[in-house]
């Protein structure tokens, strides 16, 4: 008797300590970067704010990454001669995401030149 309790005991602690069961469950987010002519972006960095993970867009656009649900997650896409964006999601399942990217303005100043 003594035996089928401790066996019921451990077997509802690895219930709870699962993440089917607690609140760690992972769904994937799916996402295609664009630039303001709609063309697809090859190697944009994705990267979860304040975490290591991160991945980068392919060839067509395309990332996949694998996530925490519950939580905002904040995103931070990056890539050279576009403005860093960040987008927070609420991920409670699979979700998939268009984001597009926006040239980087820079202004320089104008320059007269005078002829001697």
């Amino acid at each position: 008797m003594a035996n089928s309790h401790l066996l019921l005991f451990f077997s509802l602690c690895l219930m709870l300590l699962s993440p089917a069961f607690g609140q760690d469950r992972m769904a994937v987010l799916r996402g295609k970067i664009v630039g303001p002519d709609q063309q697809s972006l090859s190697n944009v960095n994705i990267k979860v704010k304040n975490s290591q993970q991160g991945t980068y867009s392919d060839q067509n656009g395309m990332f996949r990454l694998q996530v925490k649900t519950g939580n905002n997650l904040v995103l931070l896409f990056s890539i050279l001669n576009f403005e860093t964006a960040e987008r927070t999601l609420s991920v409670t399942g699979n979700t998939s995401i268009v984001q597009e990217m926006k040239p980087l303005s820079i202004k320089i100043p104008e320059i007269e030149v005078k002829e001697q």
